[in-house]
């Protein structure tokens, strides 16, 4: 919970506390996200039918419908053997494409987290125990700012978390 007294609390930083690395983490994961959001709109871009193809599926579908043997695909006429045949095998190409990617973002992402585990942990403890004279002084407005300072590390943290959120509008096309 935020303290009233956050912007004063924010104006004055304890001094102790380290510079951490995490403006290149957050370079890093977005630099990763952005190119990875790019390459899933394209992925799905691909596989998405143009208007046009649509039409020509829908005059196919009707040809098949009345005469199935003058088409060169007769399971058009029959959705579930359609699905079977040509819809679901190039779907789940698309979802095996799309987690392949998800797991190659998970392994340039390991090392940016992994890197800036212990930056965090040291600038958490130091932060907690940077305003040793100030804790004796004025104990609550102490606690204040160390937990302002902690609020807004989390809502950096969460800032990056919500960048994984600009691939899912991309996967939800499919």
């Amino acid at each position: 919970m935020r303290s009233a007294n956050t912007q004063s609390a924010r104006a004055e930083p304890p001094a102790t506390v380290p510079s951490s690395s995490f403006p290149s983490a957050v370079a890093a994961v977005d630099r990763v996200l952005t190119a990875a959001g790019q390459v899933v709109a394209q992925m799905i871009d691909t596989a998405l039918p143009t208007l046009q193809a649509l039409r020509a599926l829908g005059d196919e579908v009707r040809k098949a419908v009345d005469q199935p043997n003058s088409v060169a695909h007769p399971e058009l006429a029959d959705p579930d053997l359609f699905w079977r045949r040509a819809a679901f095998p190039q779907a789940a190409a698309l979802v095996r494409q799309l987690r392949g990617l998800l797991v190659e973002v998970a392994g340039e992402l390991e090392p940016v987290v992994d890197g800036s585990r212990n930056d965090f942990e040291k600038w958490l403890r130091a932060t907690a125990s940077a305003d040793t004279t100030g804790r004796g002084v004025d104990p609550r407005t102490s606690r204040e700012r160390a937990i302002d300072a902690i609020a807004a590390k989390c809502d950096e943290l969460h800032d990056v978390i919500a960048g994984v959120r600009r691939l899912i509008p991309g996967t939800t096309r499919v």
